[in-house]
Formats: C-alpha cells, structure tokens, sequence
C-alpha cells in the first residue's frame, strides 16, 4: 500500500510539473505574439504621424509663402501709387510752367509791340485783326492739347479699372482653388485614415479569433488560464481606449486646425475685397479732386486773360481818341493859308491810303 501511494504521489507530481511546463509555454507564445501584434500597430501609427506631420509642414509653408507673397504685393501698389502721382505731379507743374511763360511772352510781346506803335496808330487794326486770330490758333492748339491730355488721362484711368477687374477675378480663381486642393488633401487623409483603421481592426478580430480558438482548444487542460486570459483582455481594452483616446484627440486638433485655417482664409479674402474697394475710391475721389483743381486753374487764366485784353483794348482806344483829338487841333490850328489847305489835302490823302492799306490786308 505504501508503495502504491508512492507510485500515486511521483504521477500526481509529474503531472503538476508537465501542466506547469505547458502553462509556460503558453504564456512565452502569448507574449511574442502580443510583441508581434504590438509591434506592427506601432509601425502603422508611426507611419501615419510622418503623414501628418509633413502635411502640416507643407501647409505652414504655404501660409508663409502667401505672407510674403501678399507683402510685396501691397510694397508694389504702393510704389505704383507714389510713380502715378509723382508722374501726374510733374505734368501739372509742366502745364502751369508752360502756361506762365505764354503768358509772360504774350504780355511782354503786347507791350513791345505798344513800345513800338505808338507812332503809327491807325496801322493798328491790321494788328489788332492778327492779333486776334493768333490769340485764336494758340487758343485752338491749347484746347487741342487739353483735349489729348483729357483723353490720355481717360484710357489709363479704364486700363487701370480693366486690371483690378482682372486682378479681383485671379484671386477668386487662386482662392477657389486653394480651397479644392484644402478639400481634396483632407478626403485623402481622411481616406489613409479609415484604411489603417480597417485594417487594425482585421488584425485584432483575427487575433482575437485565434486567441478564442485556442482557449476553447485548451480549456479543458488548462482551466487556471482562463482568470488569466479575462485579465489580458481587461489590459488590452484598456490600452485599446487609452489609444483611442489618444487618436481621438489627435483627430479633433487637425479638424480644429483645419477650421481655423478656414477662417483666417476667409477674413483675408474679405480684407483684400475690401483694400481693393478702397484703393479704387481712392483713386476716383484723387483724380475727381485733380480734375476740379485744373478747372479751376483753367477758369481763372481764362478770366484773367480776358481782364488783360480787355483793359489793353480800352488802353489803345483811349489814346487813339486823344491822339485823333490832338490831330484835329493842330490842324485847325495850322488852317489859315491855301499852302496849309495843300498840307490838310496831302493829309487827307495820305489817311485814305493807310486806310484802303489796312482794308485791303
């Protein structure tokens, strides 16, 4: 009998220590397989960080680019703007010198020309008639200028509003088309995402599928596996949410980027609208302000010019009056004699003559 139990006790002992053997062995296999099934997820998230990551690179390179892109921008609208009016600056000043110095030599050659005709007063009609119509020519080539100038200021003032036009129609284009690469980019990702999703959740369906194959295999030999596989799943659904948290989160930071990016777009698109709108009133009440300065500098030559005129035409009427006057006296003074009748004669002659001169010129 007491063999026997001995023989009892060495089988009992050879069983625990085969069971604990084979418990070993599982628990060795469970964790390589974990270590595998771990690192493959690993590689898969790693992999799709490096996506993100250049992807947010790419568009915070983007945003600096069209930074720089909208500073030289405005730097060239400005130069543009001071060269236009410097350039409208510089022809106003030419205008107002050339119409100074007609001025001067029109005013120096009439009082040249009284200087001179003083003496022969009555040869003065012929003057006054040449007078006139060279007033007019200069005039007439005066307007004609204007007039140019009027329709040189008119054709860059269309080309100017045709090119903002077009400049307002490329940047609806170019935004348009940031916003379809924006919409596209995101889908892909989106589309990457829900790849590597899928595919995590195939590998861990048929690894669990494996797992419950094995345990119902080896249920009946090894029952003290089963508290230990109950806490090995507790684990990984625990580390399963604590990776999806994470995932999550990631999610909603590129969706919250993603938006804010949208609306910076969006105000700048609404501040260049508005710039631009501004830059064209400005340049419409610029020149509107520059077209009343020169009518009114035009209307006070004019006024002016026809004042001087005016006065010199009653300033030689007037002493041709006297002049006349004191003729008649010296030759009612001279009358007296029928050699001063032949001078009077010779006179009259000599009137008549001028006369028919200036009649016939």
């Amino acid at each position: 009998m007491m063999m026997e139990e001995g023989g009892m006790d060495k089988k009992k002992e050879a069983k625990e220590s085969t069971d604990k053997k084979i418990e070993e062995a599982a628990i060795t296999l469970q964790s390589f397989m974990r270590q595998s099934i771990d690192q493959k997820r690993y590689g898969k998230i790693k992999k799709s960080a490096r996506i993100i990551q250049s992807q947010y690179r790419t568009c915070h390179a983007r945003k600096e680019t069209q930074k720089k892109y909208h500073a030289m921008k405005a730097a060239a609208v400005t130069m543009q703007a001071c060269y236009r009016g410097k350039r409208a600056r510089d022809t106003y000043q030419r205008m107002r010198k050339s119409t100074i110095l007609l001025q001067a030599a029109y005013k120096g050659w009439l009082v040249r020309k009284q200087l001179k005709e003083r003496r022969a007063l009555i040869k003065q009609e012929a003057a006054i008639t040449i007078q006139s119509f060279l007033r007019q020519c200069i005039d007439q080539k005066r307007y004609v200028k204007i007039k140019k100038s009027a329709r040189i200021i008119q054709s860059r003032y269309r080309a100017c509003r045709a090119r903002k036009e077009t400049q307002k129609k490329y940047h609806a284009m170019k935004s348009a088309a940031v916003t379809m690469q924006a919409c596209y980019r995101g889908k892909r990702a989106r589309d990457t995402y829900q790849k590597i999703r899928k595919s995590t959740i195939l590998l861990q369906a048929k690894c669990k599928g494996w797992l419950v194959r094995k345990h119902l295999k080896e249920r009946r030999a090894l029952i003290k596996e089963e508290a230990a596989i109950t806490v090995q799943s507790f684990m990984r659904q625990c580390i399963d949410q604590k990776r999806y948290g994470k995932i999550k989160k990631s999610a909603r930071l590129i969706q919250s980027r993603y938006r804010a990016c949208h609306a910076r777009k969006e105000t700048q698109k609404k501040y260049l609208d508005m710039k631009a709108a501004a830059v064209t009133m400005q340049a419409c009440y610029r020149g509107k302000r520059a077209r009343d300065t020169y009518q009114k500098i035009r209307k006070s030559t004019i006024l002016l010019q026809a004042e001087c005129k005016g006065w010199l035409v009653r300033k030689h009427l007037k002493e041709r009056r006297a002049l006349i006057k004191q003729e008649k006296e010296m030759i009612d003074t001279k009358m007296g004699k029928p050699k001063k009748l032949g001078k009077m004669k010779r006179f009259r002659k000599w009137l008549r003559r001028t006369f028919s001169c200036s009649s016939s010129i």
